[in-house]
């Protein structure tokens, strides 16, 4: 009787073992990348300085601060915020690309969202909360980055989620 005791509990921690591992091997792990930066602004929100024509939009000024996060300048953020100054750095989450596309070239911009409450007028962690629960702010930066670029000839405008972003960043970082 000994002898079967043991066998069906060691048939039974074997059977919990396979459990467990064919459980981790269903679900694949994703690595995702780390989605905060620090920027630097270096256009406050309203200015219609154009980062990348180098001159003045002749429309409204950007609805949120252009920052970078080095010294490269090669990526616009549009930082969704308030309170932000030129040179202030400002710890954020980006969680979207916008690629402009233009007859001759495209650039890129990145969307980002400050992680200090001080700076913050709404929060959005990714690109799906953006794509959903924040739709309407994604709709008129559609139409406001629409009719800012109109007289450059924007041809469309393609919106990309964070890994996008991340994939830009680390394609172009020297």
């Amino acid at each position: 009787m000994r002898d079967c005791y043991g066998f069906v509990h060691i048939t039974w921690l074997i059977v919990v073992f396979f459990a467990i591992g064919c459980k981790n091997e269903t679900k694949p792990k994703t690595i995702l990348p780390d989605s905060m930066l620090s920027l630097e602004v270096q256009i406050g929100q309203g200015m219609n300085i154009d980062p990348l024509f180098g001159d003045t939009l002749d429309y409204v000024g950007f609805p949120g601060s252009i920052g970078y996060f080095d010294e490269n300048n090669f990526l616009p953020f549009l930082i969704i915020g308030k309170e932000m100054e030129p040179k202030d750095d400002i710890k954020c989450n980006y969680i979207a690309s916008i690629r402009l596309n233009f007859p001759s070239e495209s650039h890129l911009f990145g969307l980002a969202f400050p992680v200090e409450a001080k700076y913050q007028t709404m929060v959005a962690d990714n690109y799906d909360i953006l794509s959903t629960d924040k739709a309407s702010l994604k709709l008129w930066l559609h139409d406001w980055f629409s009719n800012a670029y109109r007289e450059r000839g924007l041809l469309d405008i393609a919106w990309g989620n964070e890994t996008d972003l991340y994939r830009a960043l680390l394609t172009n970082r020297k």
